[in-house]
């Protein structure tokens, strides 16, 4: 049978690190995501994503 971890402890903990750093990363990207769905959501309720016709214009 083939070993999937290596037998040597510091290559264990190597192992183990990556996958705590992979699954960090991977939780970080999902609370980004959705922080950034939350803004678009609250500025499309302000309305902020609409044209007005009375703005001034910035030149």
């Amino acid at each position: 049978m083939m070993p999937v971890f290596p037998e040597v402890s510091y290559d264990g903990y190597l192992v183990y690190e990556s996958l705590a750093v992979f699954w960090i990363a991977i939780i970080g990207l999902v609370v980004i995501i959705r922080m950034k769905l939350k803004e678009i959501e609250r500025t499309q309720a302000l309305g902020a994503d609409r044209e007005d016709k009375d703005a001034p214009l910035l030149s």
